[in-house]
């Protein structure tokens, strides 16, 4: 009876040697760092150790490639800098969790806040760690929406499964990446993203030489000024109004072809209103997405077109919402106003600032500009993505044996919303 007893006591003390050892390793590795020292940090880790550190695309397995790396950390780090752990927590079967942050001189650094896990062997050396430092941006309820943005992406492509097992003693083991691809996935989803991925770097990300004109990370006064100068004479109000004698604003005077374009472009993202709320599909927010594209046209409108792909639940929705309700009362005021601006808009560019020249002259130099030109050229991007969108959204809602306006660009769509008889359920 007494051999059981003290084999329990020398078991229990065991263990609790074990807990102490995971925890004092940590702590020793944290003030290894903070002093700079080299060989005692990585004297507190297994020689087949895995550590994962969040803002790094791959693990660093093994001493080899660990020890390289920690050593690059240290001689980057100012001597007086010291790592804080805030609380620590574990320590049973030698995993141990820790929020820590860094100072400098007894002040707490920017953005050094963290969280770790660790598991240590019997041995009390590390074996496993995962470090995830806090981000220098905080996106806040942003991050929410590019979550409801990203996960139609995940679920467009083929399951991945990862399954991942954090090393255990004794035998600690190493990450096994395994995957497996399910044939079943949408292409049209996909081929719409994969178009977003060239469309977002090719007008907005691309540096000068593959698009014309400058990226939006350099992009110059000048064309900022452009961008002014043409949303002061939005669908022509304001020129209209400097022509009346109403001089609020003076009109600038711009190139008319490309000024003409830019007005299209935005009645034509003002009719894809109506369009988008009275959509019984998607399940992105209709009126949110509807004013980015108005702003940013097929920055928006990709994304929604995409994640409605995946949705084939047209049938079990309610035949109307506060969306289609809205949609239904736009659409006839924007359809008229919409056509209005193409009308004028074609006008416009063939025959309005006379001082341009003729026909020719004025679209030669248009296509000057577009070579030069970022913001001119994307324009001329967006009507082509219009012209095929276009009939993805409009179909839908036209009687069958209208169905063939939704083809028309543009004018097919101003026609659409503003003879409700054309649209189903419309007597």
């Amino acid at each position: 009876m007494n051999k059981r007893v003290r084999a329990t006591t020398r078991r229990i003390g065991a263990v609790a040697r074990a807990r102490k050892d995971a925890r004092d390793t940590v702590r020793e590795y944290y003030d290894a760092c903070g002093r700079g020292d080299l060989e005692g940090s990585l004297n507190c880790f297994a020689d087949d150790v895995l550590i994962e550190d969040m803002i790094y695309q791959r693990p660093f397995r093994g001493k080899r490639e660990f020890g390289p790396y920690l050593e690059k950390v240290i001689d980057a780090l100012p001597r007086d800098m010291e790592f804080v752990i805030d609380d620590m927590t574990g320590g049973q079967d030698g995993a141990v969790g820790l929020v820590w942050h860094v100072e400098i001189q007894g002040k707490p650094f920017p953005f050094s806040r963290g969280c770790s896990f660790y598991r240590c062997n019997q041995e009390g050396k590390i074996v496993y760690g995962r470090d995830i430092p806090e981000p220098s941006s905080k996106p806040g309820g942003i991050a929410l929406f590019i979550i409801k943005l990203v996960a139609p992406i995940i679920r467009s492509l083929p399951p991945l499964k990862y399954n991942s097992e954090v090393p255990k003693p004794p035998e600690p083991r190493k990450l096994p990446e395994t995957l497996h691809v399910d044939s079943n996935f949408n292409p049209v989803a996909l081929g719409l993203w994969s178009l977003y991925a060239v469309y977002f770097y090719w007008l907005i990300l691309s540096p000068p030489g593959q698009a014309p004109g400058d990226p939006v990370y350099a992009i110059k006064p000048e064309s900022l000024q452009e961008i002014f100068a043409q949303s002061l004479d939005f669908f022509y109000i304001n020129i209209f109004l400097n022509q009346v004698g109403i001089n609020f604003v003076q009109s600038p005077v711009l190139e008319p072809v490309g000024e003409a374009l830019f007005e299209l472009v935005a009645a034509w993202s003002l009719m894809f209103g109506p369009l988008i709320l009275m959509d019984r599909r998607g399940n992105l927010p209709k009126l949110p997405t509807w004013i980015g594209q108005m702003l940013l046209t097929n920055v928006f409108l990709i994304p929604y077109l995409a994640t409605r792909s995946l949705d084939s639940s047209e049938s079990s929705k309610a035949l109307h919402n506060e969306d289609q309700t809205l949609g239904e009362r736009l659409a006839t005021p924007f359809g008229l106003a919409g056509g209005a601006v193409g009308v004028i808009s074609v006008f416009w560019a063939l025959f309005a600032r006379s001082e341009f020249g003729s026909i020719t002259t004025r679209f030669n130099a248009f296509g000057e500009i577009v070579s030069r030109d970022r913001l001119a050229y994307a324009f001329l991007v967006d009507v082509v993505l219009y012209v095929v969108f276009q009939p993805v959204l409009l179909r839908p809602l036209l009687k069958p044996e209208c169905e063939w306006i939704g083809y028309i660009p543009f004018f097919g769509l101003a026609a659409a919303l503003a003879n409700p008889s054309l649209r189903r359920g419309m007597p």
